[in-house]
């Protein structure tokens, strides 16, 4: 993509309205946001620890502390994906390390699994860093879950290691990233 036609894209909007198609919205989760919604991302996360615990060994872990924790700019940089009904189908924390966008966690409900929304959540992401000046992602999944693993290869992240708990840690830039999920989305609907 040229940077001509980069410039031309609103991948706000272009985000914005496509999960509109489906009856979904994204929003920034906000210190108040999740202040107000707590105990709604604690279920939501702590069901997806639950759901995995059995193949990631995952511990339940999303307590008041964990989730009001700001880290660096947690609150500028993390999202969800709500319904028409105000309930969680994705969650994802991010914050700021090393001057780097620390791409944490991020859970999809099982009905809205295969749905994109992960590609659609990684424009959004990649924007909003993009618009605050950063220019590298890092990120964490585990080496069972190859669906992950797959996604974050064709979306632009190299391997660096794989820790001995098997959580790969990749990194990307994320000019990268936001071209090659856009592609991956428009190029779908062609």
């Amino acid at each position: 993509m040229s940077t001509t036609e980069e410039k031309t894209i609103n991948y706000h909007a272009f985000v914005d309205e496509e999960l509109g198609k489906m009856g979904l919205k994204m929003e920034l989760i906000t210190e108040d946001l999740m202040k107000k919604d707590l105990r709604k991302f604690s279920k939501f996360i702590n069901d997806s620890f639950e759901e995995y615990y059995e193949i990631y060994r995952w511990r339940k872990h999303a307590d008041d502390d964990y989730l009001l924790n700001p880290l660096t700019d947690k609150f500028k940089f993390s999202f969800c994906i709500k319904d028409r009904n105000d309930n969680l189908v994705l969650a994802d924390f991010a914050s700021v390390t090393d001057g780097k966008i620390n791409h944490h966690i991020i859970f999809t409900s099982k009905e809205y699994r295969g749905k994109n929304l992960a590609k659609y959540h990684s424009i959004k992401l990649c924007q909003t860093a993009l618009e605050n000046n950063y220019k590298e992602l890092i990120g964490y999944f585990s080496r069972k879950n190859n669906r992950s693993i797959i996604l974050h290869l064709k979306l632009g992240y190299e391997i660096s290691h794989i820790r001995e708990d098997g959580l790969i840690i990749s990194s990307a830039d994320i000019k990268t990233v936001l071209e090659s999920a856009y592609k991956m989305l428009t190029e779908s609907k062609a």
